[in-house]
């Protein structure tokens, strides 16, 4: 029996999270479907892509699905350029090249 817990697998809604980790436990999913954790070192962070990014890219950057193991390990985060209300309309301008 595996006795990892994880956080259920999402995307994050804002624009970018940037996710600085005291240790291990953040899993990333590749756009192959393969499950990578990466290894907290103290002068690395990882840049994730959330939702909105996906919405104003108009998919070009997909948003990043990950989950976290739950170890109670500590881990610091931080998200940057929160997204819109959820009932907010984005229009999306179409520019001639």
């Amino acid at each position: 029996m595996n006795s990892e817990r994880l956080a259920k697998e999402h995307t994050d809604y804002e624009f970018l999270t940037l996710s600085i980790s005291t240790a291990e436990g953040l899993k990333l999913r590749s756009p192959e479907g393969d499950w990578a954790t990466h290894s907290a070192k103290e002068d690395h962070a990882v840049l994730v892509a959330g939702d909105m990014f996906e919405v104003i890219s108009r998919g070009y950057v997909k948003s990043s699905l990950h989950r976290a193991r739950c170890a109670g390990q500590p881990r610091r985060g931080s998200h940057l350029l929160p997204g819109p209300a959820l009932d907010f309309h984005i229009r999306l301008l179409h520019l001639g090249r």
